[in-house]
Order: structure tokens, then sequence, then C-alpha cells
């Protein structure tokens, strides 16, 4: 597995009990992940996605597991999350920023694996929720898995991301190194 140091100590009974709270059928492919690895914390794990007519990349800071005393446990990440997400979906993985990445367990694209921009939940001026702030990554948790690359390989294939980190006239990106941003997060910086 690409950059994953997992975090192990698989439990069934937990396993049986989070498929029977979120009464939805998980993937194969998803509950394989999850039985081999429990998700763990990942080296620079990037993927794309689409926003509008742009290929956006996204850094892959966690997969979540089960039966963990923390905040990567995903039977707690679904109840935190209900409500906030389509109710078809459920979080697999922390994104860079606090932002999600979701499976869809609905008929319609049932397997699909989306990215869930938290910073586009509510409308800024009428504070509703907004409902369009998911964004298809994959049509599978397989295809998403192997789109993965690191985040050098990825600036490999970027020519303008590249091309704006060795830019000297001022900083145009700036890409935040995830265990600095969970350091932050871990002293209540952020």
């Amino acid at each position: 597995m690409l950059g994953l140091n997992a975090y192990g100590d698989f439990n069934d009974f937990s396993f049986s009990e989070y498929q029977k709270e979120i009464d939805g059928v998980i993937p194969q492919s998803y509950a394989d992940f999850l039985k081999k690895y429990n998700g763990g914390d990942t080296e620079d794990m990037v993927c794309r996605f689409k926003r509008d007519s742009e290929i956006e990349p996204v850094l892959i800071v966690s997969f979540f597991g089960v039966n963990r005393n923390d905040d990567k446990d995903i039977l707690r990440l679904y109840r935190d999350y209900n409500g906030r997400i389509p109710s078809t979906s459920i979080p697999i993985a922390e994104a860079e920023g606090g932002n999600v990445i979701c499976l869809n367990l609905s008929d319609f694209g049932y397997g699909g694996v989306y990215y869930w921009d938290h910073e586009e939940e509510y409308d800024s001026k009428s504070h509703e929720r907004i409902s369009d702030n998911m964004y298809l990554i994959s049509e599978s948790f397989d295809v998403f898995m192997e789109s993965m690359q690191t985040f050098d390989a990825y600036l490999e294939t970027d020519s303008d991301m590249k091309a704006n980190l060795d830019n000297d006239d001022g900083v145009e990106i700036a890409w935040i190194d995830p265990d600095f941003l969970k350091e932050q997060r871990r002293l209540g910086n952020l």
C-alpha cells in the first residue's frame, strides 16, 4: 500500500456494529481495505477531483479505522458528520484542512468516492446549508486507491504546481507538511 502507516487491530464485532448503524452495504473493496489495514495515517498521498472546470489536488491525511479510541474511529465520525454530509454517504478519510473523503452508499453512483468541502457547507450570507459541496473523485474505492500518488510524484505530473512552488516572485501556492498540520491541531492552534 502506497504510503500508509496502518492502524491494524481490526475488530470484526465493532465492524458489524458499524454496518448495522449505517444501515447500508459497504463495498467489498472498502471492507477488505479495513480488514487488512484498519485505516492509517498517510505519507503525503495525493488524489485529484474536478471542481467546476478545474482539476484540484487534495492531500489525504489519514484513513479512518474501526474500534479506535480517538478521532479516527469510523463510527464516531459517522455520528459526528450525520446531518452534515449526505445521509447516503459515510466518511472514510480525512483530507487536508479538515475536509473529508466520503463513500457513496446510495443506489445512484453506489461505491463512488467523493471529496466533501467543509468550507462550502454553509452559504456565507444566508448561513443556510449547501447541498452541493461534494465532488466526485472516482467511481469506486479501487479506482480511488489506484489514483493515489505521492506528493513528489504529483509534482512531477503537474507542471503548473511545480512552477508555482519554484516561483521566486512570491507565494502563490503553499503546501503544508501533514505532520506540521497534525501538530498544530494537537496544540489547538487550528
